[in-house]
């Protein structure tokens, strides 16, 4: 997984940084999902398009887990009109995570704000 931030990062603590943006990734998909039913290739071309590049099988098992946990739910397509397979949409379990989510966000990028002097 690479990240416009962590883009070639070396070293200790590398590891770390992937698990930290793979949770970005995760809210993305989670928003994503609340807009519209989402293919799991538009999922990888919105990431791409934000600045996050993740591996298909990586996506795969993100989104699986997702699934798993109740946050989404699969619904297949026929390919008519769009793509064919799954296309996945958020739960209520996946909305309470999402609006959780914001919220602590919301507060987190209160706290980062530079302070002026």
């Amino acid at each position: 997984m690479s990240h416009r931030a962590s883009e070639k990062s070396q070293g200790k603590g590398f590891g770390e940084i992937d698990a930290l943006l793979a949770s970005f990734c995760k809210v993305r998909i989670l928003n994503y999902a609340s807009k519209e039913p989402i293919h799991a290739s538009s999922i990888l071309d919105r990431l791409h398009h934000h600045g996050c590049t993740i591996a298909v099988g990586t996506l795969n098992g993100m989104v699986f887990r997702m699934v798993r946990n109740g946050w989404l739910k699969t619904k297949n397509n026929s390919g008519h009109g769009g793509l064919a397979g799954p296309h996945y949409t958020l739960t209520k379990q996946g909305q309470r995570v999402l609006d959780l989510t914001r919220k602590h966000l919301g507060s987190l990028m209160e706290k980062l704000k530079p302070h002026r002097v």
